[in-house]
């Protein structure tokens, strides 16, 4: 078993087996582990982080389905994080939230440690939509909802979404992306995604997506002076009720665990959690590498 560097020959696979590699801002290069006569096993990225960014590495692994969990995945980490300490990263970090239970042993075997815990939920839009109904109900009544906003579809938000996107993730998402149609969403439909305007200042925006019927809800965008007023409630509502009349009855959602609002919603829409990822890094400053 060897592992070459095969940046200059093969990189334009980088996007096809590592889709999260789009939101990288520096150059990747490629690996990858070969056994016998040039027959490849899998392959590994490694990414440097950008000027002012966080200074770990950035890495993610592929190998391909005949050979997986024949020892090739552990050979690929090995690699980039030795390559990694060698180039003085101070660690390194998954790309890629990972929900297989045999590669999260793996990656803690190698001293990789949980930054993050994301649930999947589904719920009923019915029931979501009766929840913000009564919610937009009592706002209005305590007289909390001003006239004066518009919802208008998410790519018009212009360059204040972006901007607001990326403030609030680091990143822009790729349900932010498919929403201003900077990436192609296929089959999906874009069309329930929304933004709001207050006083011709946007508030906020939520990238909603269907495809065979179920809705996919992006993280809200919140503009910072509006967490915590009507603005979620609205643009929510909106959404809904627009989904809910077209026939779409299941959502899905996507929420980190330590959010604990949007946690205590799934809670309230008694949501089905269907399944978990974790992100993973690892840090060896403690060893006097950084």
């Amino acid at each position: 078993m060897v592992i070459r560097d095969l940046t200059t020959t093969h990189s334009h696979l980088i996007p096809y087996f590592f889709p999260e590699s789009r939101d990288i801002k520096t150059t990747a290069s490629l690996f990858g582990v070969i056994e016998g006569a040039a027959d490849l096993k899998g392959l590994a990225i490694l990414a440097p982080p950008a000027a002012g960014a966080d200074p770990h590495f950035s890495c993610d692994i592929h190998v391909f389905d005949p050979w997986r969990h024949q020892g090739y995945e552990g050979a690929l980490y090995d690699y980039v994080i030795d390559l990694s300490k060698q180039l003085f990263a101070p660690g390194v970090k998954m790309l890629r939230a990972v929900s297989d239970g045999a590669e999260k042993v793996l990656l803690e075997s190698k001293g990789f440690e949980v930054i993050r815990v994301t649930n999947n939920f589904s719920f009923s839009i019915a029931k979501a939509h009766n929840i913000f109904n009564l919610t937009l109900s009592r706002l209005e009544g305590a007289g909390r909802i001003p006239d004066n906003y518009r919802i208008c579809p998410y790519s018009q938000g212009g360059e204040a979404i972006s901007e607001l996107c990326f403030q609030e993730f680091g990143l822009l998402t790729h349900g932010h992306l498919k929403a201003v149609g900077q990436y192609s969403s296929g089959e999906e439909d874009m069309d329930y995604a929304l933004c709001i305007f207050y006083r011709d200042e946007l508030v906020g925006g939520l990238g909603v997506s269907v495809l065979g019927g179920v809705a996919t809800f992006d993280p809200l965008l919140v503009s910072p002076s509006y967490r915590d007023s009507w603005a979620f409630t609205v643009i929510a509502h909106k959404a809904l009720k627009k989904l809910l009349a077209d026939g779409v009855s299941l959502g899905f959602v996507q929420v980190h665990q330590d959010n604990r609002k949007i946690m205590a919603l799934m809670a309230r829409l008694e949501a089905n959690k269907v399944g978990e990822q974790a992100l993973y890094s690892i840090n060896w400053c403690a060893e006097g590498v950084a």
